[in-house]
């Protein structure tokens, strides 16, 4: 509905003022694999590739804690929300910082196919994100339940198999 529409698009925003670090970080994790890739650098490629993961795995940790802490501030106390959805505000709040922790530490995993060049893996799992969306706006349609956290729950499950499939 659209009242669940903009609730989503509403807590979406907040996340989304943190995506520009995702691009920033993916880029410069991707030039440093390159980099070792080029000096035929094994070593250094897997000192790059660990550090890069340490690195996301405490940016995430931040962010999970400031979405946390001041997100659901924000949200409860400023936004906008209708009283009865302000609990599934909160709920799709916290789906969503999962979300895009997931999303964080997968950076170093897409950098380093980005920068051996298996494109086709990126292209196949894109594809199978973009078919398992499509899918989701169809089972809604015929949902009688709660479609807003259903749909919070069916993207954090895409998240999950597009982290693990760059992982592998």
């Amino acid at each position: 509905g659209t009242n669940d529409f903009g609730l989503y698009s509403l807590v979406a925003g907040l996340i989304a003022m943190l995506s520009f670090l995702n691009t920033a970080m993916a880029v410069g994790t991707q030039r440093n694999l390159s980099f070792d890739i080029g000096k035929n650098d094994a070593d250094g490629l897997k000192s790059t590739f660990l550090c890069s993961i340490v690195i996301h795995i405490v940016l995430g940790i931040i962010i999970i804690f400031v979405l946390e802490s001041i997100g659901v501030y924000y949200l409860t106390n400023f936004l906008n929300v209708p009283p009865e959805r302000n609990e599934d505000a909160v709920t799709i709040l916290h789906i969503m910082t999962l979300s895009m922790f997931l999303t964080i530490i997968g950076v170093p995993f897409l950098a380093l196919l980005n920068s051996h060049e298996h494109l086709w893996v990126i292209a196949i799992v894109n594809i199978i994100e973009s078919l398992w969306k499509f899918g989701i706006a169809f089972f809604l349609l015929s949902y009688a339940g709660d479609r807003l956290i259903t749909y919070a729950f069916l993207i954090l499950a895409m998240t999950l198999f597009s982290f693990f499939s760059m992982s592998v």
